[in-house]
């Protein structure tokens, strides 16, 4: 929900000064959560009872700027167990800090203006059925000091949280009121080519996966130029090593499937490959270029980012920036643009 000032907030000693400032997506919708002055409490607002199963992965993410504190605390709690999974975050700076509870992964992402994105990936235990999502205020960074005397005006401003079943935080969708929504995948499909280079070109993706891929076999898609399974040159991340590859396919025939280097959960890469007859090259992070020099080029009539041709193996991550040069650069200025 992009509100803190709604009745299924929960409140404990603090209160909500609606519409603040302006949100991450520009709207004047984030509120700030101010502390009141009653002494030795915990200043906590708190969704509860969002319905949720055992043994399953969340992640939980909200958007938090500092207003007048240094440091923040999010938690999910599941329940009946009572098991917190959370962390301490240094508004200044950009990290995190303590883990709390059982967690898989805590992260914090700078989307601008002083704004943060919090994101907690957990593992529910054995039992739970409903998980809490909350903000706990925080006089420093010490653990001890969500427990204090409040002074009536501080706190931190918030906007759009957001739990859902994963082990990552998607793009975020409003769902006011404790509502729940189904999204769409975030990709990109386009047949127009008319800048495109059938023969040969060299193609920089600056990108990041969310988390380093579980063992499970796919390859999810960076990038695709293709006209469907039988005509195509890709990038993709292995699911089961998470390493990144470029692969062509032409007449139905698999050209060239070249590992380059693993990627990094939570990491910006940059990766770039070059296409033409008998010669297809890529790097990662400027490391060593791999090549192959036995493939011809397929006829592609469609640029996809984030999936392949039918739209299954969508990446996990965040896509940055794509270029492309209607021409094959040489190894050496592959490496410059990606390192």
């Amino acid at each position: 929900s992009e509100s803190c000032n709604h009745a299924l907030l929960f409140k404990q000693n603090c209160t909500i000064s609606a519409n603040a400032v302006a949100a991450p997506d520009g709207t004047t919708t984030a509120d700030k959560v101010v502390e009141n002055n009653d002494t030795n409490r915990y200043h906590v607002t708190r969704i509860e009872e969002i319905a949720a199963s055992a043994s399953t992965t969340y992640t939980g993410s909200t958007f938090v700027k500092k207003a007048d504190k240094r440091f923040h605390y999010f938690i999910c709690r599941s329940y009946p167990s009572g098991t917190v999974h959370g962390g301490y975050f240094d508004l200044d700076n950009g990290t995190v800090g303590t883990q709390s509870g059982n967690v898989d992964e805590v992260t914090i992402t700078d989307v601008g203006d002083g704004w943060y994105r919090l994101a907690i990936v957990f593992t529910t235990p054995g039992g739970t059925d409903e998980i809490d999502f909350e903000h706990l205020l925080v006089l420093n960074g010490d653990v001890k000091d969500i427990r204090y005397n409040g002074d009536g005006s501080s706190g931190t401003y918030v906007w759009g949280g957001q739990l859902e079943a994963g082990a990552s935080a998607t793009s975020y969708i409003k769902a006011d009121s404790g509502s729940s929504v189904t999204r769409t995948a975030d990709l990109l499909t386009t047949t127009s080519l008319s800048w495109y280079n059938q023969t040969n070109g060299t193609v920089f993706v600056e990108f990041s996966v969310h988390a380093t891929p579980n063992a499970g076999g796919g390859f999810p898609n960076i990038i695709s130029f293709d006209a469907g399974a039988n005509e195509r040159h890709i990038l993709f991340v292995t699911e089961s090593d998470s390493n990144v590859a470029v692969f062509v396919t032409d007449g139905g025939v698999n050209l060239v499937n070249e590992v380059i280097d693993p990627a990094v959960g939570g990491t910006i890469h940059k990766v770039a490959y070059v296409y033409k007859l008998n010669d297809v090259a890529a790097t990662l992070d400027g490391g060593t270029v791999v090549t192959d020099t036995g493939v011809t080029m397929p006829t592609v009539t469609t640029l996809r980012i984030g999936s392949r041709y039918d739209s299954a193996e969508q990446l996990n991550g965040h896509i940055r920036r794509v270029r492309y040069w209607p021409r094959r650069i040489s190894d050496a200025e592959m490496q410059t643009i990606t390192t």
